[in-house]
């Protein structure tokens, strides 16, 4: 089952032309570990969020969405 968070990450994927594997590498996770997370089987390490900001040049509203799920994620 993916989470919102999931949903969020596959959609920026799918968005920039990336695979699992591409978006792992950038944040120095395995592929497994990513997938993890976006299921929800591990929390997402604290620092993401800025990175994911960063190398994928978020847009204002994309960020606003990305703290959306990452709050609604630690609410579980």
């Amino acid at each position: 089952m993916t989470t919102e968070l999931g949903k969020f990450l596959r959609k920026l994927r799918i968005d920039k032309n990336e695979i699992l594997l591409d978006m792992a590498n950038k944040l120095g996770v395995s592929p497994s570990f990513l997938s993890s997370v976006e299921i929800g089987k591990r929390q997402m390490p604290p620092m993401w969020n800025i990175r994911i900001c960063k190398l994928y040049a978020l847009t204002d509203a994309q960020k606003a969405t990305l703290e959306q799920v990452i709050a609604a994620q630690k609410e579980i």
